[in-house]
């Protein structure tokens, strides 16, 4: 299942929360700290895990075949030539097995790659309340099919809450209408 977390930079007990929170906010911050997580791997280490793998196959169609090499349906490459919808993927999977969320906005990542998250296990996503505007849509229709739960102000709301669930975001989309840009994988 997804956790959403909407936080606030307003507010301090948020902000400490926010510090060391990995940022796949965008595709570049994505290509970054999937480089950067990549070269702190060991080599037979670098998303060698069962989840890693599924995702691969499951979304890209490719297979880990050796150090950091991948066969996609286009053929042999290395791991870095994977989408970036599946490399956003690999640093949630990533980051949930230390116990840590991501930091993305709530159309970084491809809705494919968001669903199948859901049924891979538990992971938590921590928007800003300054970037929550009518693109929350997707974030919105998981929490209602019951594939993840989206904590705000303390309150969390699940597809059994999903009136209260937007009914405590609509101020919120409202005030930020027309403000975040959209940038999709």
């Amino acid at each position: 299942m997804l956790h959403y977390r909407i936080l606030s930079y307003g507010s301090d007990y948020d902000w400490e929360y926010m510090v060391d929170l990995i940022s796949l906010r965008d595709a570049g911050e994505i290509e970054r700290q999937f480089v950067r997580r990549l070269s702190d791997m060991s080599r037979d280490d670098a998303f060698a895990d069962d989840a890693s793998a599924a995702l691969m196959k499951d979304i890209d169609r490719a297979e880990r075949t050796g150090e950091y090499a991948v066969i996609t349906p286009k053929g042999k490459g290395c791991i870095t030539c994977l989408s970036n919808a599946v490399r956003f993927g690999l640093m949630v999977i990533d980051a949930a097995k230390n116990g840590k969320p991501v930091i993305t906005k709530p159309y970084a990542a491809d809705i494919a790659v968001l669903e199948w998250l859901a049924r891979a296990g538990e992971h938590t996503l921590v928007l800003t309340d300054n970037e929550c505007d009518k693109s929350l849509k997707e974030v919105l229709t998981l929490v209602n099919n019951g594939e993840a739960d989206l904590e705000y102000q303390g309150q969390t709301y699940s597809a059994y809450s999903i009136r209260d669930c937007i009914d405590a975001l609509l101020p919120l989309i409202e005030k930020n209408e027309g403000t975040a840009e959209e940038d999709t994988l």
